[in-house]
């Protein structure tokens, strides 16, 4: 009798201990979910009304990377896209079609500024760009 209450605690703490191994993956998945959302939404510039949801995160085909579907959503409107992602969630390529019709993606960063690209090419160096607009705004009262 003491030998299956023994096999019984070991069992019962084997399936308590893979428990909470699948309890803290999912919450390492929504944290890596959540992360790729916030990075598109600043992207993509969209105000809080528009929701964003991953769903059907799976393997991908590509050993190491994650394959999941992005719905992103106001109202009755959705728009669905395909996101490969590395497992947590750090690196993500958003899946797009360019105006020939061929499927492109970057990989991108999600810890990074997304603006920051464009910011470096903005200058104002060597541009007087107060008088220029003032030499503007006079041609304006013409």
């Amino acid at each position: 009798m003491k030998a299956y209450r023994r096999v019984s605690r070991v069992w019962l703490a084997a399936l308590l201990a893979v428990g909470c191994v699948e309890a803290t993956a999912a919450l390492a998945d929504d944290a890596a979910n959540q992360k790729v959302i916030d990075y598109y939404r600043r992207k993509a510039n969209l105000p809080p009304a528009v929701e964003i949801k991953i769903t059907g995160v799976s393997d991908s085909k590509i050993p190491g990377l994650k394959v999941a579907t992005m719905e992103v959503s106001q109202g009755t409107q959705k728009q669905t896209s395909t996101a490969i992602m590395s497992p947590d969630g750090r690196y993500v390529i958003f899946a797009g079609v360019d105006r020939g019709g061929n499927e492109v993606g970057v990989i991108e960063d999600v810890t990074a500024d997304p603006f920051k690209a464009i910011a470096a090419k903005i200058t104002t160096k060597g541009k007087d760009l107060m008088r220029r607009s003032i030499e503007w705004a006079g041609h304006c009262d013409d």
